[in-house]
């Protein structure tokens, strides 16, 4: 239920962050009226700065429960432990048959 933000991979070239249960507030609807143009909503804003009202959390964006997606997780190898591993492997073969007998 908390808000937390993803990568979406679904193109490799085109990295993208995705807010999951972000909050949206009275502000957040104000303030996206008065980026439209709409006259009333940016004397609001103005007549609202300070106001508590404008952090009320009136809905949520991406709420989980409401997606319709499939979401896989997957861990990604992490290539420092891969090459630590390799190169203590190349090492035990080079101790253990020399090192002209090790590939490298």
């Amino acid at each position: 239920t908390a808000e937390k933000w993803i990568r979406v991979t679904d193109d490799p070239t085109n990295l993208e962050w995705v807010g999951l249960n972000k909050p949206i507030t009275n502000g957040d609807l104000l303030l996206q009226a008065a980026q439209a143009g709409i006259p009333e909503a940016q004397a609001e804003l103005q007549n609202r700065v300070g106001d508590p009202w404008l952090n009320e959390k009136v809905s949520t964006e991406n709420s989980v429960v409401d997606l319709d997606v499939d979401i896989i997780i997957a861990d990604a190898p992490d290539i420092h432990t891969l090459k630590q591993e390799t190169a203590e492997m190349l090492l035990s073969l080079a101790e253990r048959y020399g090192p002209d007998e090790v590939p490298s």
